[in-house]
């Protein structure tokens, strides 16, 4: 019997030139849709508890701020008497100063020096924290 030759079958690739349009879509060449098949190449390795942490983490607000590290330690010391995480001690605080914000508005024209930098016209200056003992924290180990 004789040997048909499928009509529809696909070209022989020429060597190794590839068109680039061709290398976008199949490689990592590509910034945004190369970036997208490692992504989603890494999600399907992952097991069902890493998924839903990778979703997790990606919908949470996360922001960093410079701060003193006084007023770190201060927030690390009242988390760990609170027994809380400092991520909620720092929003605790923050969310508790803005009410008292509301409930007697600040001039903050006192605090304002003029910014070193061109992209912002002021800088706070921050009063001194309170001490640990005036917030009756233990001291340190």
């Amino acid at each position: 019997m004789a040997v048909k030759k499928k009509r529809n079958a696909p070209l022989q690739a020429l060597g190794n030139a590839r068109d680039e349009a061709v290398e976008a879509a199949l490689g990592d060449q590509d910034p945004l849709y190369g970036k997208m098949a490692s992504k989603a190449a890494r999600f399907r390795s992952m097991t069902p508890g890493q998924r839903r942490k990778a979703k997790y983490d990606a919908q949470r607000n996360k922001a960093t701020y410079d701060l003193p590290e006084e007023l770190t330690n201060l927030i690390d010391s009242l988390a760990e008497t609170e027994r809380t995480n400092k991520s909620h001690m720092a929003g605790f605080i923050l969310s508790l100063g803005l009410h008292r914000l509301v409930e007697q508005p600040l001039d903050f024209g006192e605090f304002k020096e003029l910014s070193p930098t061109p992209r912002y016209d002021y800088k706070l200056h921050m009063p001194d924290p309170p001490t640990p003992e005036e917030l009756n924290l233990p001291p340190k180990r």
